[in-house]
Parts: C-alpha cells; sequence; structure tokens
C-alpha cells in the first residue's frame, strides 16, 4: 500500500494470490484482477476509482468474500451498496461492513 500505483498490472503470475492490498495508492480500475480466481480479499482503500462498471472486472472471482472500496469516489454513487452486492453474490463485506443476508 502506499506507492503511488496507477494501475493494475504484473500480477498475471501470482496465480495464487488470495489477499491483495493496493490501499492508499491512484488507482482508478479494477482492470488487472479479473483472471485472480483465488482472491478472497481486494482492499483499495483510498484510491480513484469512481465507475460502477468497474465491479464486472471482479464480477466472477468466485471466493472473493471481502472488498474494501473505502474512499473512492465511487461510493458517491447513490446506487454503490446495492449494486456491488447485487454484482457480488458472495461478498460477505463491504467496506468494512457485513452484509446481512436481507440486503442479498
Amino acid at each position: 500500500s502506499s506507492n503511488c500505483i496507477e494501475t493494475i498490472t504484473g500480477l498475471e503470475n501470482l496465480k495464487v494470490l488470495q489477499n491483495l492490498d493496493l490501499s492508499h495508492n491512484q488507482i482508478c480500475s479494477l482492470q488487472g484482477l479479473q483472471n485472480h480466481d483465488l482472491l478472497e480479499v481486494i482492499n483499495l482503500e483510498d484510491n480513484k476509482i469512481a465507475e460502477l462498471n468497474e465491479i464486472e472486472y471482479i464480477e466472477y472471482l468466485p471466493i472473493l468474500r471481502i472488498l474494501n472500496l473505502l474512499r473512492n469516489p465511487i461510493q458517491e454513487n447513490p446506487e454503490y451498496w446495492l449494486f456491488v452486492i447485487f454484482m457480488l453474490l458472495r461478498l460477505t463485506e463491504l467496506d468494512q461492513k457485513k452484509i446481512k443476508v436481507e440486503e442479498k
């Protein structure tokens, strides 16, 4: 974390990556995460992710359970919370808050 990273690249060979912390950077896209099927936790707090369609890059990660996008512009979208939990049905925690069963 805290490395002024702008894009998610160079992770292609990390096939068993389970926990990714890229918090406190300058990342504006989730592109580059889509083929990491063993990812369980993604922490991208305090970045520049702004568009809801970025969630599509991680939509098919089969065991993703925890996603942290706190302090990203995407949170300002009023549809953000429901959109993300609808797209990522296996999530159990979003932005350090447990997702309730009735929200799914």
